[in-house]
């Protein structure tokens, strides 16, 4: 399958390589035997065991090996697994091709992982995550009630994997989500404090924490300069390995400062920078991105401005 440029990479993780030899051979039969286009996909233990000529216990403490070190998600109760970085590595190349990958979702059991699913923006910018939202928003909400999740607004995955969850692992999950929830409300009440003078909140109501400011990106709208923070280094390092984060963050910002119209809101320079890292890391990354549209597999060069010309911030 072409979109599974995962594979290389994993090749040259870190992790990966400290790992032993049956957890490495049963990481590639996860990404090449049992999975689909999107990452999320029913796994059958007993399927592997009978063709890595294993035990089934034997391979269910493996997979939660495996799932601890990169971060993956599995659920015995469903018998699912779900990969959070499917996108970064593996984005369809247009929204056309992504509702068509979406329909593995149909395949996929009722599992807790929908929702983190549904939420996980990592690799996708421009139509290609408008076409992903839309999708989710008409087949992945229905099924959360019938799973009795409250969807709510939609909020990133949990920053925990997920993995082996308990027998009431519909309780733990709705836990996380609104302890999630409750971090993103502080984060954005924060934000104006730290990072955009012009804007009055009470500090009274705010805890002070206590984050240097590694860069400041002009943006359009009211918040003028919206800050790269120590924190939001160290979060992105751990989901892009592979990437010097500073410098791409370097050369985003020179890219925003060259022409005024690049600008972002306050609200949207996460997802910008998100979806320049994910690009960034297809491509080799480290602050010399090669940027390409349909033709990246060629290593045709397109300048930032054609890739995010369609984007909405």
């Amino acid at each position: 399958m072409r979109y599974r440029k995962i594979m290389p990479k994993t090749w040259h993780d870190e992790k990966f390589r400290k790992m032993q030899n049956d957890d490495k051979l049963l990481a590639i039969y996860v990404l090449t035997a049992q999975s689909n286009r999107i990452g999320l996909f029913y796994f059958s233990v007993a399927l592997a065991a009978e063709d890595l000529g294993s035990d089934q216990e034997t391979i269910k403490n493996r997979l939660m090996n495996i799932s601890e070190t990169f971060g993956w998600g599995f659920d015995q109760g469903s018998s699912t697994i779900w990969i959070p970085t499917w996108w970064v590595y593996n984005a369809p190349e247009n929204s056309n091709v992504m509702v068509a990958c979406l329909k593995d979702l149909s395949e996929v059991p009722e599992t807790p992982f929908l929702e983190p699913f549904a939420n996980n923006h990592s690799g996708l910018y421009g139509k290609i995550l408008e076409a992903f939202t839309r999708y989710c928003e008409s087949a992945v909400l229905p099924r959360l009630k019938r799973l009795a999740i409250p969807p709510g607004t939609l909020v990133q995955p949990p920053r925990q994997p997920l993995w082996n969850l308990p027998d009431n692992r519909f309780d733990t999950f709705q836990t996380l989500v609104s302890i999630q929830e409750q971090e993103q409300e502080q984060e954005q009440e924060q934000e104006p404090t730290a990072f955009c003078a012009e804007t009055k909140t009470d500090s009274s109501s705010t805890p002070t924490i206590d984050v240097r400011t590694l860069l400041n990106f002009p943006c359009d709208g009211k918040t003028k300069t919206w800050g790269l923070t120590e924190t939001h280094v160290a979060e992105w390092s751990a989901l892009f390995p592979s990437l010097d984060i500073m410098a791409e963050c370097r050369s985003a910002l020179a890219w925003v400062s060259a022409d005024p119209s690049r600008k972002k809101t306050g609200n949207g320079m996460k997802r910008f920078l998100v979806a320049w890292f994910g690009r960034a890391q297809n491509h080799g990354g480290n602050g010399t991105t090669r940027w390409g549209g349909s033709k990246r597999d060629q290593g045709a060069y397109v300048h930032p401005d054609e890739v995010y010309k369609d984007a909405k911030w």
